[in-house]
């Protein structure tokens, strides 16, 4: 498409208009001037009737054709072109000038005579002039020319003073602005300055506006580009997190199983050798070691969110209190705790999680303060979130609680800063930090639902910005069994594929008092059950290489619709969830786990799926 300058079309418009303008008022001039000259022949009609009537009466009455002609010659002039008198009695008209000139004005008056006593006039005589005056094309000819040239003088500079007038106000204001827009470049769009097209600032009329329109756009587009950068950011970090997630999974799935098989056979060693020999002080060692390293993939599951916390209706600033009533002892004299927390802000979760996330992140305030005076600020407050919000843009809307834990330390730079989250990655000295401490409370957070923050100035200090959906549920209390129950002879099919965990868990099966059928495949498993009816719980791992524990649950509810069914797996995938909301599997059991776990879970799922059971 052909570019066609501003500048150029009012240029040409106003040559145009001024065109049209100088034209018309030319014409309109042209016919003033021919009708002011009407007026002035009729002015000169009246001036004759006043003036040279009463001289040509009287010689008209007297005779005296001699003053009459003279008169006539005098009368005669550019204005009256022809004259003519004429008398009543003898009937003798003197005639001086050009008659009939077209066009022409004529004007006709009687000559009067007042005669003696009588008061009557007497008409003695007649006064007929003729006034002629240019046609039209006479006038245009020879009068707007000049009518022209006084209007172009008149109308184009006053155009012309106009448009440098409009030009320098509007024009060249509009090509900076242009300019400026031209060279905004999206990559260095955080230098860039705002438009400038007016040096007056007292002054501001729609450029101004429109400059300042461009203005906030470009901060609009500046804020849209911080925030799809900062959502790219949290994409790659999610994507991270998920890639290591599912490695931290995988490898903690291996080592649950290896655990479970240690700690299972240590705790039934540790049943069957005297209490106070060597042998059970080093069972128990064994044991505390594999609960150190049970905690510790623990860790690596919250990380990855593939593990269960109990859930129950909380309320926040209890929880926040009971961890900080621990954190007081542990902190140093020098640091300052301040706390502003709402006292009706409930949520669903687990509160020892949730005691781990804020005495990690008050940890790492105190250590980021180390032994200088500093302050450390808890806050809980209220908070809604519309979907939008820079950085919690994973939230769906709703309402929500802000939980932030602020420090006056040195702050975190921005090149670690992206990096925080991520599984043992540390910037502490060598043996002080396992790198896990972020990690976790990244994982914990993110497994209530809800998002953390990290706002951060070197120099200023770090605030961690703790977002939680709420929820207006009641608490309620839960009791937990104390006891460890023991079986009554019921029958329970163990599926397994690791054969050291099947070992095991026959061996605390048993030891329970029930009866146990193993198998570490699930195939030898169902070609068992197809024969066998009289079996009470069917225990079966997660993850095997023929088939995996929901796809063997699915299978045996063909057989038999109401046999319970219980998981126990190094970690719980999503489909396993699904398994257990639709009542496929009733219960879920974490590797590695105690004794006493898996007596209590075999025990409430017998009881709950058949009430008349009778656990001793």
């Amino acid at each position: 498409m052909k570019i066609v300058s501003l500048k150029l079309k009012i240029v040409l418009s106003t040559v145009l208009t001024c065109t049209l303008i100088v034209l018309a008022i030319s014409f309109i001039d042209l016919f003033r001037y021919r009708e002011a000259e009407k007026t002035r022949i009729h002015e000169e009609f009246v001036n004759f009737e006043k003036g040279a009537k009463v001289t040509i009466r009287e010689a008209v009455w007297l005779y005296d054709w001699n003053m009459v002609r003279t008169i006539l010659e005098s009368q005669t002039s550019q204005v009256i072109s022809f004259v003519e008198i004429c008398d009543n009695k003898i009937s003798k008209c003197l005639q001086h000038g050009t008659r009939n000139k077209s066009p022409y004005l004529e004007f006709q008056t009687s000559i009067l005579y007042e005669g003696g006593d009588s008061d009557d006039e007497i008409e003695i005589g007649k006064i007929y002039l003729q006034s002629h005056y240019d046609t039209i094309p006479t006038y245009i000819y020879n009068d707007l020319p000049r009518f022209l040239f006084t209007n172009i003088l008149s109308v184009f500079g006053i155009a012309l003073i106009l448009f440098s007038l409009f030009h320098r106000q509007v024009i060249q204001r509009l090509l900076i602005l242009e300019q400026y827009t031209r060279k905004i470049d999206l990559k260095k769009i955080d230098s860039l300055d705002p438009p400038v097209c007016n040096d007056r600032v007292k002054f501001r009329d729609e450029i101004d506006l429109l400059a300042d329109a461009v203005s906030n756009l470009i901060e609009k587009t500046k804020n849209e580009l911080v925030r799809r950068k900062n959502l790219e950011q949290q994409l790659n970090q999610a994507q991270k997190m998920e890639a290591l997630g599912n490695l931290a999974g995988g490898i903690a799935h291996d080592f649950n199983n290896i655990l479970a098989a240690i700690l299972g056979f240590a705790e039934l060693s540790c049943l069957k050798c005297e209490p106070h020999s060597e042998l059970h002080g080093n069972l128990k060692k064994i044991i505390g070691a594999g609960q150190r390293a049970r905690n510790l993939i623990s860790q690596i599951l919250v990380f990855s969110r593939r593990t269960d916390s109990p859930q129950e209706i909380l309320t926040l600033a209890t929880v926040v209190d009971e961890a900080l009533h621990l954190m007081r002892v542990s902190l140093p004299a020098n640091i300052r705790i301040e706390t502003v927390l709402d006292p009706d802000i409930r949520i669903k979760g687990d509160s020892t999680r949730l005691h781990q996330v804020i005495m990690n992140l008050t940890t790492n305030g105190a250590q980021a303060i180390g032994d200088r005076s500093g302050t450390l600020k808890i806050a809980l407050r209220d908070d809604s979130i519309n979907g939008q919000q820079a950085g919690i843009s994973v939230l769906q809307p709703g309402r929500y609680c802000c939980l932030e834990i602020s420090d006056d330390g040195p702050g975190i730079p921005d090149e670690i800063l992206p990096r925080i989250f991520e599984p043992f990655f540390t910037t502490k000295q060598s043996g002080k930090g396992t790198g896990m401490g972020l990690a976790v409370v990244h994982g914990i957070v993110h497994n209530h639902g809800g998002a953390i923050i990290v706002d951060s100035t070197v120099g200023v200090g770090t605030t961690f910005s703790i977002y939680l959906p709420q929820t207006e549920e009641g608490i309620i209390e839960i009791d937990k069994l104390s006891d460890t129950p023991t079986g009554s002879g019921q029958t329970i099919v163990l599926v397994d594929d690791e054969i050291q965990v099947l070992d095991m868990g026959k061996s605390i099966l048993e030891g329970l008092g029930y009866k146990v059928m193993s198998f570490n495949k699930p195939k030898e498993a169902i070609a068992f059950l197809q024969e066998e009816n009289s079996i009470d719980l069917v225990i079966t791992d997660l993850t095997m290489p023929e088939m995996s524990g929901v796809e063997l649950a699915n299978s045996l509810k063909v057989l038999y619709p109401s046999l319970p069914i219980m998981l126990w797996t190094g970690y719980k995938d999503d489909i396993a969830s699904e398994s257990l909301k639709e009542n496929l599997i009733h219960r879920i059991l974490q590797k590695p786990f105690h004794l006493e776990d898996l007596a209590q879970a075999v025990s409430q799922v017998l009881v709950n799926t058949n009430p008349t059971q009778q656990q001793r």
